[in-house]
């Protein structure tokens, strides 16, 4: 079979195992719709081995299989140090990585075909946008002002030694121009005092108060975390877990909640594990039945990394002990194994906690949040309480899952996914805006 179909038909089965559209995949890699379509029925193949090793960490393509991936898109596949055993890794994030590809092969170099026009007219306009958007920041639009720490925050985050804002194994980032807010403090309809804890009369789950403040939202890992900038965002509650199965029964039970898409939510020995198979609007059902919302992407990030920029909700140093992800048992490259193959009980890693003590911020389910998603978003975001609301096509995910490698479990990582999509790696979780009804848990 000819080269160019095979790699096609590595494309679609890859997304279909993904459940995951043509579409889906233009935007992840920020080409046009066109280029994808044409590498899938055959026409073209990626201009470059760079664009096939992005095409394999957006896919999750690891092992064997990522090599006879770029082995159809007519490269040589070389290992350099690959392998990692889960708990500490002295790797860059994947997006960003040389590891992994060598040069074409003679005989498919020539056979090569270039990428269409529109995908190199989409990507200059990309970087022109991103142009104009650092301009902006730099030419005082936004003003510059102290950590809210010194400027009467008083908020102090952390409550345990944490790793550095930058760690030994996570090089620092090349200097990138960061957009700077001013913050006003808004006072809303919460009267306990910062790290405080409720429990739902209504479903029985725990929240916990984030404090308002100011953080670094975004990274350079990817074009829709671009640029780095810093968002302001006001105090609200959050649940500490993912909405589980029992929680998501007693909406059910109370005809508030439509049964999600699969045959164990209601079984006893789920109970615990986080709902899945629930759309954004089944999302929202549930949140509004408690009292609350689906939060924010910048409410999201904020307590997912708190006041400094980590890559994972624990510190920049990758640890697999902390998170349940795509690990040896879903046939990642990695010599590490949760103990989970598919979702893990809510709470179950609590040495990978944020800052702000919410569990599962990285993996065991992508959870649903508010936003539309726009892949240049960031470049003319708000920078107070920033939330897209502009209609798209798609809804953001965050998180990462069971099923997805550690480059999606960054706390940055932004994926999405159409609102109707149900999926059993796909749950969420709730924030409110104003005290929850219920006892405060000394």
């Amino acid at each position: 079979m000819d080269r160019q179909l095979d790699f096609g038909d590595l494309l679609d089965k890859y997304l279909a195992d993904l459940d995951r559209s043509g579409n889906w995949l233009a935007q992840r890699l920020g080409v046009s719709v066109t280029t994808v379509t044409r590498w899938r029925n055959g026409a073209t193949r990626p201009k470059d081995q760079e664009t096939v090793l992005r095409i394999a960490d957006v896919l999750n393509i690891s092992g064997r299989e990522r090599a006879q991936f770029f082995d159809a898109a007519g490269y040589v596949y070389t290992e350099k140090g690959d392998v990692y055993d889960g708990r500490v890794d002295e790797e860059k994030a994947p997006t960003n990585s040389k590891s992994g590809y060598a040069q074409p092969t003679a005989s498919s170099a020539s056979s090569s075909v270039p990428e269409d026009e529109e995908s190199s007219l989409w990507a200059g306009l990309k970087h022109i946008a991103l142009i104009l958007g650092l301009v902006a920041s730099v030419t005082g639009i936004l003003a510059s002002v102290p950590s809210f720490i010194a400027d009467g925050w008083g908020i102090h985050i952390f409550d345990r030694e944490r790793n550095s804002p930058v760690g030994e194994d996570s090089p620092a980032p090349p200097p990138s121009p960061i957009q700077t807010a001013e913050c006003t403090r808004v006072s809303l309809d919460i009267t306990s005092v910062s790290g405080s804890i409720f429990q739902n009369e209504r479903d029985g789950a725990v929240y916990k108060h984030i404090p308002a403040g100011k953080f670094t939202m975004g990274s350079n890992d990817n074009l829709d975390e671009k640029p780095i900038h810093e968002v302001c965002i006001d105090e609200f509650w959050m649940k500490v877990t993912e909405v589980t199965n029992g929680e998501y029964r007693r909406c059910v039970e109370s005809s508030s909640c439509d049964a999600p898409e699969n045959t164990f939510w209601d079984q006893n020995e789920f109970k615990k594990h986080p709902v899945t198979n629930v759309d954004w609007d089944q999302a929202m059902r549930y949140a509004a039945w408690v009292g609350g919302r689906l939060p924010t992407e910048a409410e999201w990030e904020w307590a997912a990394r708190g006041e400094y920029p980590y890559a994972y909700p624990w510190g920049n140093n990758w640890d697999g002990r902390n998170a349940n992800f795509c690990d040896s048992r879903c046939g990642a490259k990695v010599l590490y194994d949760d103990g989970y193959e598919k979702s893990a009980p809510v709470g179950s890693f609590p040495s990978g906690a944020s800052p702000f003590g919410i569990l599962d911020m990285a993996g065991n389910v992508e959870e649903w949040v508010q936003d539309w998603y726009m892949s240049e978003y960031y470049l003319a975001s708000p920078t107070v309480n920033p939330v897209n609301m502009a209609k798209g096509g798609d809804r953001v995910l965050r998180g990462g899952s069971f099923k997805l490698e550690r480059m999606w479990l960054r706390a940055s990582a932004r994926n999405m996914a159409e609102p109707g999509w149900r999926h059993a790696t796909v749950g969420f979780r709730v924030v409110i805006v104003k005290q929850p009804e219920g006892d405060l848990i000394p």
